[in-house]
Parts: structure tokens; C-alpha cells; sequence
């Protein structure tokens, strides 16, 4: 018995560590992807290229896309550093760790910005701001708790703050989705926004109780 739930535990080990690691590479390339449109900005604002269509507040523009490159693939490369090191924390992992307490913030507060610029109505904006805050406010909750030295508090508010700041790659979905049923901009930005954010909350949540999940299992007596 013990024998069979240790190989069925490695299996499931082996899946859930190639499927971190696909998703670390998604993370990355949503990551080169926003930094390629940071670049674009830039050289649109030195008129080095045209646009189709241009830039709202291209300097806070540039800023977001730049600080949440780095947010998604520090915060990407962290959780697996972590996952690698069987949960402890390494130099590596603190650096990023550094690295995305500073950018995620940051992309939050530019992000928002950016779309008081932006023509999509108040209600979208409004949930712009709600997204902004939830990401901001859940990161700095995480930093305190590590600060604090509250390990398990710390890692909880991290994941919920990275499954925030998958809002990228969430909202790249759900927004064509909702473009589909061919509403006023407004009405769809008004949609995808809070729906892509609730999506995230929900995704976080279910992250934690699978880990809570798996370390129950883990730390039960075998039979």
C-alpha cells in the first residue's frame, strides 16, 4: 500500500512539475510580449514607427508595460525556484521576490492610470481600479507578513497576488470573448474587466486550497 501511494504521489509530483513549468513559460512569453510593446511605444513616441492607433498616456504606458514584464516573469521564476528548492528560500528566490514586491505595485498604480486616459466608460474604469488595488494591496499584505516572518501568511498573499497578476493573460482571453457578442466598447471593457478579475480570485483561491490539499496528503501517516 505504501509502495503504490509513493509511486502515485511521484506521478502526480512529475505532472504537476511539468505543467509549473509550462505555465512559468506562458508567463515568460506574456512577459516578452509586454516588454516588445513597451519597446514599440517607445520608438512610436520618438516617431521611429507609426501606430495604428495611438497610445493612452504613453509614458505611463511604458512604464506598465515595462514593470509588469518583470512582475510576471519574477513572479513566474520565483514560484518555481521555490517549488525547486522543496519550499524554502533561497538567495535567488528573494531577489525576485524584491524584484516583483517593487514591480507589481507599481504596474498596478501605472495600469490604472493609464486608463483615466483610456475611452471605456466608468464602469470599466472603476473595475480597472478594483483590479489595481486588489493586486497592489495583496502584494504589500504578502511583503508585511514576510517581513513579519509569517512564512505561510506570506506565501498565501503571494499566490493570491501572482494569480492577480495573471490578469495579463486572463484578460487576453476573456476580452475577445466578450468583443464576440459585439456590444458598445464600454459595455465590453465594463464586462471583461471585473469578469477577468474575478476569474483570477477564483483561480488563486483554488491554488491555495490545492496546496493545502497536497500538504495534508503529504503530511498524513502512511497506512
Amino acid at each position: 500500500m505504501d509502495v503504490e501511494r509513493s509511486g502515485g504521489s511521484s506521478g502526480f509530483a512529475r505532472v504537476g512539475a511539468l505543467l509549473g513549468w509550462v505555465g512559468c513559460g506562458v508567463c515568460l512569453l506574456y512577459a516578452a510580449f509586454a516588454l516588445a510593446s513597451a519597446l514599440e511605444a517607445v520608438l512610436a513616441w520618438r516617431g521611429v514607427v507609426e501606430l495604428d492607433r495611438e497610445r493612452a498616456a504613453p509614458f505611463l504606458f511604458v512604464v506598465h508595460a515595462l514593470t509588469g514584464a518583470v512582475a510576471l516573469a519574477a513572479g513566474a521564476l520565483q514560484l518555481r525556484s521555490t517549488t525547486a528548492a522543496g519550499g524554502g528560500a533561497t538567495s535567488f528566490h528573494r531577489r525576485l521576490g524584491w524584484a516583483y514586491a517593487v514591480c507589481a505595485p507599481a504596474t498596478a498604480v501605472a495600469g490604472f492610470l493609464v486608463t483615466l486616459d483610456y475611452e471605456v466608460g466608468a464602469g470599466a474604469v472603476l473595475a480597472f481600479g478594483m483590479q489595481s488595488t486588489l493586486w497592489g494591496g495583496t502584494t504589500l499584505l504578502g511583503v508585511a507578513a514576510a517581513r513579519r516572518g509569517a512564512r505561510a501568511s506570506h506565501r498565501a498573499w503571494m499566490i493570491r497576488s501572482y494569480a492577480l497578476a495573471l490578469f495579463f493573460v486572463t484578460f487576453s482571453l476573456v476580452h475577445p470573448a466578450v468583443v464576440a457578442l459585439e456590444w458598445s466598447r464600454a459595455a465590453t471593457f465594463g464586462l471583461a474587466v471585473p469578469l477577468s478579475t474575478a476569474l483570477n480570485v477564483l483561480g488563486g483561491e483554488l491554488w491555495l486550497r490545492a496546496r493545502r490539499g497536497s500538504t495534508a496528503v503529504a503530511a498524513s501517516p502512511s497506512r
